[in-house]
């Protein structure tokens, strides 16, 4: 699992899981790296910003990997994904400094169960963003079903 501070955890793959990641070419001399297929199957995915915080668990990853120089610099790098597959997912989205909805889709509070779908064609660079989605659906605790 992948665990945030504390006991709370960011992903937990299913018994003995964990992401399969195919790696098709990289140079980190040219600045690339082009993933073949990212697979998660089975897996439980938990966003959390607690009450009287203003991060979220994942927020000490993102400090980890961060430069404690301020870089000005505009980055080259390029991530390309083929393929990201995901396989009954359990999603939660959770913002504890809201006041939960009792009717409709809680933007803020969300619970999306047996997620799956396959997203192709994803790429990064630079702002902007590009992908593919084939097969998508999921129930969410509101009683949204796609």
């Amino acid at each position: 699992y992948y665990s945030a501070t504390g006991d709370n955890t960011l992903i937990l793959p299913s018994q003995g899981g964990a992401p399969d990641i195919n790696i098709a070419n990289f140079n980190l001399t040219e600045s690339f790296v082009d993933l073949d297929e990212v697979k998660l199957t089975n897996a439980t995915v938990r966003m959390v910003k607690y009450a009287g915080d203003s991060t979220y668990n994942f927020q000490h990853f993102v400090d980890y990997f961060a430069s404690s120089e301020e870089d000005n610099t505009s980055s080259s790098f390029s991530l390309n994904v083929r393929k990201l597959a995901l396989d009954d997912i359990n999603f939660s989205y959770q913002d504890e400094n809201t006041e939960k909805t009792t009717f409709g889709l809680d933007y803020s509070n969300l619970a999306i169960r047996h997620l799956s779908g396959d997203f192709s064609e994803f790429s990064m660079q630079g702002d902007e963003m590009r992908l593919q989605l084939d097969n998508l659906h999921f129930q969410e605790q509101s009683g949204f079903v796609l």
